[in-house]
């Protein structure tokens, strides 16, 4: 499963498909975040499927973690609209290392 869901994913980046939700754009705003970075993120090397919510009312969502082009950790939850993708939120977890194991693939238990 996760490998479709990564190469749905990757597919809407490229072509341009890819829906963003006014949280992901003020977030990027935030964190500096560009476009290239998320589409580096997405088709790196060490993308991954770090956790999935799959009966969240608001729908289903993915968090992937990646790396940007310059080796920074990225975090980004996707959920589909209509059949579309679209980016919920991204952050860098390196930003928030209190919240994440060292490799920022795994929420921290001990907060």
């Amino acid at each position: 499963m996760s490998g479709l869901l990564l190469e749905v994913i990757r597919g809407a980046v490229h072509s341009g498909e890819l829906l963003f939700s006014l949280h992901a754009i003020e977030e990027m705003g935030d964190e500096g975040i560009s476009l290239q970075e998320i589409s580096e993120a997405v088709h790196s090397s060490e993308t991954e499927v770090i956790e999935s919510r799959l009966e969240d009312p608001r729908g289903e969502s993915h968090l992937l973690f990646g790396r940007t082009g310059q080796g920074r950790p990225l975090h980004m939850v996707f959920g589909r609209v209509h059949q579309r993708v679209k980016l919920v939120t991204t952050y860098r977890p390196d930003l928030h290392p209190e919240r994440w194991t060292a490799d920022f693939r795994a929420r921290r238990r001990d907060r």
